[in-house]
């Protein structure tokens, strides 16, 4: 995958309860050149761990009310300025989290 140029969107911030258990996600938006929408996460009220990679929330928007668990996750890290595969149930489980709080 390419290089993508993003900002944040500075008057967007939010919270979504977690999917299972007590706590929440903290979340920002960013936007690239194209209006593609990415969720970083910021913070997390209870235990879990997360990245602070931004994830496409069109690639992901179809899987946020499936059962299946989202292990391998492509997170653009903005800091390095590329495209990283990180495994794992924590940010699969926060994505689904995030994406069923932003999307009807």
């Amino acid at each position: 995958m390419k290089h993508v140029k993003v900002k944040q969107i500075p008057s967007f911030t939010a919270k979504a309860p977690k999917l299972r258990g007590a706590g929440e996600i903290d979340y920002v938006l960013w936007v690239d050149d194209n209006g593609s929408l990415y969720v970083q996460f910021r913070d997390n009220t209870h235990s879990g761990v997360f990245s602070g990679l931004l994830f496409s929330v069109s690639q992901y928007a179809s899987k946020r009310n499936s059962d299946k668990s989202i292990n391998q996750l492509n997170g653009y890290d903005v800091n390095a300025k590329c495209w990283v595969t990180h495994t794992g149930n924590n940010n699969g489980g926060f994505l689904k989290a995030v994406l069923r709080h932003l999307l009807p």
